[in-house]
């Protein structure tokens, strides 16, 4: 399961290299990419919680400033929640142009 969803955070991030990268964890199951995409990872995380109900949670939280976000991707339907956000990304990036 892990190594079927890292390769489709391979694929996100990829798609999403000009605002978002990471380094590809070796074992476990979360990342902490840093996104370029926003200022306040606090505030983007809240509201894609509230649109998306994908729970995300800024560095912030870690007191390791505001640009990256921590994810987990060992749950079942990953491939569904990777496609909603990619969709969020899309349309925030869109309002933000």
């Amino acid at each position: 399961m892990n190594l079927f969803n890292k390769l489709q955070l391979d694929d996100f991030f990829s798609k999403y290299s000009e605002c978002m990268c990471w380094n590809r964890p070796s074992g476990g199951s979360i990342c902490f990419p840093r996104m370029s995409l926003t200022d306040d990872t606090f505030e983007f995380c809240e509201t894609l919680t509230k649109e998306t109900g994908i729970i995300l949670v800024p560095s912030k939280i870690f007191q390791f400033g505001n640009h990256h976000v921590l994810i987990g991707f060992v749950r079942e339907n990953f491939p569904e929640i990777i496609e909603r956000f990619s969709a969020y990304v899309d349309s925030y990036r869109r309002n933000q142009s």
